[in-house]
């Protein structure tokens, strides 16, 4: 008779925790669809980035012909909303050239930001009069970059590679770095070199970077202008792929 008790107690506790169970897996179920719900999909954010961009894209084709406060007042709007997919992104805006302008999207040479922006690029639709391009690209030939009196022009620039087997290292030398502050100095050095080499070869290519001052260097030297560096990367990965 005790053994009898002992089961029916069992088996109604066994009915009793079933609903229980369900009960909790019900809840976790729920649960997991509304935190789906109110967290949008990357891909919906893209989506809903470029339909924002579409219907706004006027207000930024005169942003080049304004003084730099505005400039970055425009570009500031762009960098609002794609803060709503990834922080630590990068816009720019090109001139028109043959009636159409380029939006950059540029991941700042951040490696772990590549997917996301060619992920955004990817996503983007057909807006009139616009392009759109994933990362830094290769600027013509006279470029330099000026930003308040820091100012890099390439064609006075020099470059000395330093390579480790199948590893390529770069020591940039540039006008009057040291008078600048050097973490300053060397971010936009580093945007430099993304213009130079593309921003993607720029982080993909060459392991790492350093800057110095022209005046660092011996009166007569061998070294290359940086407006060479192009390519010799290119020769040196291709030699490397044979």
């Amino acid at each position: 008779m005790k053994n009898s008790n002992n089961a029916s107690l069992h088996l109604l506790s066994k009915v009793i925790l079933l609903p229980c169970v369900a009960l909790m897996l019900f809840c976790c179920s729920a649960k997991t669809k509304k935190e789906n719900i109110s967290r949008p999909r990357a891909e919906d954010k893209i989506d809903i980035f470029w339909n924002w961009f579409a219907d706004n894209k006027e207000k930024f084709e005169d942003a080049l012909d304004q003084d730099l406060i505005h400039q970055d007042e425009k570009l500031e709007l762009i960098l609002a909303q794609l803060r709503k997919i990834e922080d630590g992104l990068a816009v720019e805006i090109s001139a028109e050239h043959n009636g159409t302008r380029e939006i950059i999207i540029s991941p700042e040479g951040d490696r772990s930001k590549f997917d996301i922006v060619q992920a955004i690029v990817s996503r983007a639709p057909n807006i009139d009069k616009w392009t759109v391009t994933a990362f830094r690209q290769r600027a013509p030939e006279g470029f330099s970059l000026k930003i308040g009196d820091i100012e890099f022009e390439p064609a006075k620039m020099y470059f000395d590679p330093l390579i480790d087997v199948d590893s390529l290292d770069v020591i940039v030398y540039a006008e009057n770095f040291s008078k600048h502050d050097e973490n300053e100095a060397a971010y936009y050095g580093l945007i430099t070199l993304d213009n130079v080499l593309g921003e993607y070869d720029c982080v993909m290519k060459v392991r790492h970077y350093d800057f110095r001052d022209t005046g660092e260097l011996p009166k007569k030297h061998n070294l290359k202008h940086l407006t060479e560096l192009p390519k010799f990367v290119d020769d040196f990965h291709s030699a490397r792929k044979r």
